[in-house]
């Protein structure tokens, strides 16, 4: 559905206050259940300076979040997986935020990094054999990143891991504006 929307330029986002902090919080308590059941080390690391609350559409960037880390936990047997946000640019009323879920995953050929932002595809018929999964994740993911103004890139090598990371710039809330 969201890559219908996406695809007919209907897809809307909402400018309201959320916790960072919280959505963050519960994306490890979800993830980590995961990982430990495939004995995957979970790392967060965020930045000291980030603020408990931002405004913008965070159902949006929960589900970015969501989708490149059900990928890492997918695609990774062995080794880490590490959610990182850093603050990258700031002012009174903007934060511009760089998000990255790396992983030591199966990674991806230097040749096929480009194609899976590609619908429907995914570096080869054996992954989709043996990993499942539509090929629409990173597409859709990409496409939310970019229609909110940031960019996502890859990072991969073959056998060794990947790092997807995106950035996005958020509104600031005034304080009074937070506590009501």
């Amino acid at each position: 559905l969201d890559f219908s929307k996406i695809e007919a330029g209907k897809i809307e986002f909402d400018k309201t206050n959320f916790n960072l902090v919280e959505l963050i919080e519960r994306l490890h308590k979800t993830f980590k259940v995961k990982t430990e059941e495939k004995e995957i080390e979970f790392n967060i690391i965020t930045d000291d300076t980030l603020p408990e609350f931002l405004r913008g559409d965070q159902v949006r960037l929960n589900q970015i979040l969501n989708n490149l880390l059900s990928n890492a936990v997918k695609f990774t047997e062995k080794g880490s997986i590490t959610l990182s946000v850093k603050v990258i640019n700031r002012d009174m009323d903007t934060i511009t935020l760089l998000f990255a879920v790396k992983d030591t995953g199966i990674g991806i050929a230097i040749d096929k990094v480009d194609s899976v932002f590609n619908s429907f595809q995914q570096e080869s018929s054996s992954t989709t054999r043996k990993y499942g999964g539509t090929g629409l994740g990173l597409t859709i993911s990409k496409q939310l990143v970019e229609l909110q103004g940031g960019k996502m890139s890859l990072e991969s090598e073959k056998n060794k891991g990947s790092k997807f990371s995106f950035h996005i710039t958020y509104d600031i809330p005034a304080r009074t504006m937070v506590e009501k």
